[in-house]
């Protein structure tokens, strides 16, 4: 097995992202997606390096959920995009109302945990939900986590106020993960109790961070990876989708956002709300950032950047379906194949 694993190490075919809102102006969430445009939006992914991933779905009115998700599963399912699409992620709506753990998302479409809403949206996937992410502090959100294991859907945390006893309780229910570690939270919390460092410290949690540049300072990053080991985090894009765009303010999850440039690359921040609004980066562009650190080995970075991500929503690497190469090395750095 670790000779195949090895093999497959030295031929990867691309990164893994398991949140992803949209690309190009592209937002998986909008009413306004079409088989159209959702095509785009996928093309443009694989190009800029990511071979397989999650369709990310953020907190949203049900009609919203019941016009995007139809449309992700048919382009999910063509012939052409199949063997890409991992499942998808809803990051939410049974997350933090409260400012600062409610991030970019609307905090008028946050829902109490609901399982009848819950068998909702995952009927409306048709099998295609493999990822939830949902706050532990929210009344019901135990119940909400033990139905959503039944139905074969990893739960993650995030957007959350947590307390130790909250993360315990749903550690209990069958959480595994914590969406975008140190994000999702307010700017200003207790320096000792706050859902990082209790997230940080609940050892049977795998944690998500996004290593854009933006998102989170090095001291962060470093602290995470210690705590936690390479092993048990994974590395995210949560890229926006107005990734891909220039300069300037855009209209995405329904807000207003700006986006601006810089050396290190691309950032997303709502226009009126003192958060980021997902990032600007793809996947390869936050796998060259966090190399450019010097906090992990190039195996490592494959681990964080390949192989964690399917272990944790419970996919064997062996079980993927070969797809074209879509990056390769050069002086150093991953780049973008121009196969498509």
């Amino acid at each position: 097995m670790e000779s195949k694993r090895q093999r497959l190490s030295d031929n990867i075919c691309g990164f893994v992202d398991i949140q992803i809102n949209g690309w190009c102006g592209i937002d998986f969430s909008s009413p306004k997606l079409t088989k159209e445009s959702c095509e785009l939006a996928f093309d443009a992914i694989r190009s800029s390096g990511t071979a397989y991933f999650m369709p990310t779905v953020i907190t949203s009115p049900v009609c919203d959920y019941e016009h995007v998700l139809p449309i992700l599963v048919q382009v999910s399912n063509s012939e052409k995009y199949k063997d890409h699409v991992l499942g998808f992620h809803l990051e939410g709506p049974f997350i933090s109302p409260k400012d600062g753990a409610v991030g970019c998302h609307r905090k008028e479409h946050c829902k109490a945990p609901d399982s009848t809403l819950l068998k909702h949206l995952a009927q409306l996937c048709k099998g295609k939900l493999k990822l939830i992410t949902i706050a532990s502090e929210l009344e019901n959100a135990s119940q909400l986590c033990k139905d959503a294991v039944d139905m074969g859907i990893v739960v993650s945390l995030g957007h959350q106020l947590a307390t130790r006893e909250d993360i315990k309780t749903l550690v209990a229910a069958g959480a595994t993960m914590l969406t975008h570690l140190g994000n999702g939270m307010p700017n200003l919390v207790n320096r000792h109790r706050n859902s990082l460092m209790v997230g940080m410290a609940a050892d049977e949690l795998v944690a998500g961070i996004i290593t854009d540049g933006f998102h989170l300072p090095v001291d962060t990053i470093k602290n995470i990876l210690r705590s936690k080991g390479i092993s048990r985090v994974y590395i995210t894009s949560d890229a926006a989708p107005v990734a891909g765009m220039e300069d300037g303010v855009h209209e995405c999850f329904g807000k207003k956002v700006i986006v601006e440039t810089n050396e290190v690359g691309s950032c997303v921040k709502d226009a009126v709300e003192p958060c980021l609004a997902g990032s600007g980066a793809s996947m390869m562009q936050c796998v060259n950032y966090l190399s450019s650190l010097n906090l992990v080995s190039e195996n490592e970075m494959l681990d964080l950047s390949f192989y964690n991500p399917l272990k944790f929503v419970g996919i064997d690497y062996t079980d993927l379906v070969s797809v074209p190469c879509l990056i390769e090395k050069r002086n150093g750095k991953w780049v973008a194949k121009e196969t498509l």
